[in-house]
């Protein structure tokens, strides 16, 4: 993988952090487990395993998440933490009341974190 998240086939382990007023901030861990993946989220300086097991997303899944096609997306989930694989420069609409248009974000880094802030660009470390 290059300096991206996303390719063909992307490779999900790695840490991860957000860009915020200019400093890097961790925010999750993703390792290889025994039947699949494993996370550790950073909560109050420290790392902490996810709260259950972490579920690859299915295509089904990631079309509850997301508004548009969801072909060339990949993502993990647990308890904690939602993590979306995406094209650099994929696109979500977000919607307000009764479905208007609200607003509109764009990644920037092929990897997306569904924070409680909303959607938020991540980059692997």
């Amino acid at each position: 993988m290059s300096a991206g998240c996303h390719s063909a086939t992307p490779i999900l382990t790695g840490d991860y952090a957000v860009e915020v007023n200019g400093q890097t901030v961790n925010v999750a861990k993703v390792m290889q487990g025994g039947s699949g993946y494993d996370m550790e989220w950073f909560d109050q300086g420290k790392w902490v395993p996810v709260t259950g097991p972490v579920k690859v997303l299915s295509k089904e899944d990631l079309g509850k998440l997301v508004t548009g096609p969801v072909d060339d997306l990949a993502g993990l989930q647990s308890k904690e933490l939602t993590i979306l694989f995406v094209p650099t420069g994929w696109t979500q609409v977000l919607l307000g009341h009764n479905g208007a248009r609200n607003s509109e974000f764009k990644a920037a880094t092929g990897c997306v974190w569904i924070s409680p802030l909303g959607l938020m660009d991540l980059k692997k470390l």
